[in-house]
């Protein structure tokens, strides 16, 4: 079977990913399990990290993510219920954009404002608030409250771990696999030896409607090369949950709504 169900998912117990597949008779370091190299090529990109922080992920996390997939017990029917076609893979419609012209609808918007010293006074840029949200990275906490608000309630933020991440826009086909038959909007190589996976997505089938001026654009994560013909390269910060997570999720919970602020 794929995964059975783990009756201490929610017990502390129960901690890692790869405890959890040692504990049942699982090497994830095997590439003679498609499923288990599936697995791990899917998370990894998924997660945008390493195998081994994949296998230092929260069992429950992992868990969660393959019956998201909706696998089944072998081999084919996993494949087929991973597959594009299989109806269990969900994509924003229209469009990210209309998302967030939908949520910030009547709001009113800022931007260019450094925001600084939030403390208990609410107080913002001289404008005084019920609540004040937190809607950025763990890290960037530290930063935004006063200095006398940085160990407690939000001293959780300097405990949440990153993994740097690099993605290229390309128009690099050699990326892809050599038969233009065999593209497919994701496409994942798990090469020997690395310690991630590489995703390319083709952007022309993943946003058919789109104009991209007559020629096909990738986008890749974790390039085991440098692409050829580079549009544009980003980098960015992806959290690493670790068996931690759960106790660090319990002091995020007791510090929402503490003296009006939200995380």
């Amino acid at each position: 079977a794929v995964y059975s169900d783990d009756k201490d998912a929610g017990n502390e117990n129960v901690t890692t990913w790869g405890e959890w597949m040692t504990a049942r008779g699982y090497d994830a370091s095997s590439n003679e399990s498609i499923i288990i190299r599936m697995l791990m090529g899917q998370a990894s990109w998924m997660l945008s990290c390493t195998y081994a922080q994949v296998l230092d992920y929260p069992s429950s996390i992992i868990l969660g993510l393959i019956r998201g997939f909706n696998w089944g017990s072998g081999a084919a029917d996993t494949v087929l219920r991973g597959s594009a076609g299989s109806g269990t893979m969900m994509r924003v419609f229209p469009s990210m954009n209309a998302l967030e012209i939908a949520l910030s609808y009547g709001v009113e918007v800022r931007t260019d404002c450094r925001i600084t010293n939030v403390d208990g006074s609410l107080n913002v840029m001289g404008e005084k608030y019920d609540h004040v949200i937190f809607a950025t990275e763990a890290k960037a906490i530290q930063s935004i409250v006063s200095p006398k608000m940085k160990n407690s309630p939000v001293s959780f933020s300097r405990k949440i771990k990153y993994h740097p991440s690099t993605i290229h826009l390309h128009c690099d086909a050699s990326f892809m696999p050599d038969e233009k038959g065999d593209w497919a909007a994701f496409n994942v190589k798990q090469g020997a030896g690395e310690e991630c996976c590489e995703l390319t997505v083709w952007l022309n089938e993943y946003y058919p409607d789109f104009d991209f001026g007559g020629r096909d654009v990738f986008q890749t994560w974790n390039c085991y090369r440098p692409p050829r013909k580079v549009i544009k390269k980003c980098d960015f910060l992806r959290v690493c949950h670790t068996a931690e997570t759960r106790r660090i999720l319990v002091e995020i919970e007791q510090a929402q709504g503490v003296g009006g602020l939200w995380f």
